[in-house]
C-alpha cells in the first residue's frame, strides 16, 4: 500500500509525461486547444507554463501551471518562440522568421479569445516571460538576455537559410535573393541591427 509521500511522487512522475491527475484537471479547465479548437485528447499536449525542471513538486501538479494544446503549439510554447499576455494576445518570438510565422498562420498579438487565463496563471506566465520566451524586443525597448547567443543563433539561421535556397553566400550579402526567400532579408536586416 502506498503512503501520501508515494502516491504523490507518483503523480508527479505522471505529470512529467503529461499524464495522470495533472492532465486530468488540465483538460477539466481546457477541453480543446485554443488556437486550433482540436477537444481529441489523444492529439492534445498538458503543457507546463513554467517548465518542469523549474518548478517545484507542487507546481509540477498544478493544473493552473498549464494549458492544453496542440503539438506544434505546445513545441512553440514550450521552446519559448511564442508567451502570452493577461490579457489573452499572443507574443510572437523574433527568433522564428517572419516567413516561418507566416506559415503557420499566426500574427504578433493575436486575441485569444478561448485561452484560460486567471491569477495563478498570470503569475506563472510572468516566469514564462522572464525565463523561457525568447525575446529581442519588448515594448519596442531592445532587450538581448545573452547577445552572444541570439547573434550565433541568428547567424546559423541565416546561413541554413541561405544553403536552404542555394543562393550564394555574396549574393545574400548583396540583398540579391532567390524566390521563396523573403526570410533571409528579414533575418539579415535584423542580424544588421543587433549588430
Amino acid at each position: 500500500m502506498l503512503n501520501y509521500h508515494e502516491k504523490f511522487q507518483q503523480e508527479i512522475r505522471k505529470a512529467r509525461d503529461g499524464q495522470g491527475k495533472y492532465r486530468e484537471e488540465l483538460l477539466e479547465q481546457c477541453r480543446f486547444c485554443p488556437f486550433t479548437m482540436i477537444a481529441d485528447e489523444r492529439l492534445l499536449i498538458a503543457s507546463h507554463i513554467k517548465p518542469w525542471a523549474a518548478s517545484n513538486d507542487k507546481e509540477k501538479v498544478d493544473p493552473f501551471n498549464g494549458y492544453i494544446l496542440s503539438p506544434l503549439y505546445d513545441k512553440l510554447f514550450d521552446r519559448g518562440f511564442i508567451t502570452f499576455t493577461e490579457n489573452r494576445h499572443v507574443i510572437l518570438s523574433e527568433f522564428i522568421s517572419p516567413f516561418t510565422w507566416k506559415q503557420i498562420n499566426l500574427k504578433n498579438d493575436t486575441f485569444i479569445k478561448a485561452l484560460p487565463m486567471d491569477d495563478k496563471r498570470v503569475a506563472y506566465l510572468k516566469f514564462h516571460h522572464e525565463s523561457v520566451f525568447k525575446c529581442l524586443y519588448i515594448s519596442k525597448t531592445i532587450i538581448l538576455r545573452n547577445k552572444c547567443a541570439a547573434c550565433c543563433c541568428y547567424i546559423i539561421q541565416f546561413f541554413c537559410h541561405a544553403l536552404r535556397y542555394r543562393c550564394s553566400f555574396r549574393a545574400v550579402f548583396k540583398g540579391t535573393l532567390v524566390k521563396h526567400s523573403q526570410n533571409l532579408l528579414s533575418d539579415w536586416k535584423l542580424l544588421k541591427h543587433i549588430f
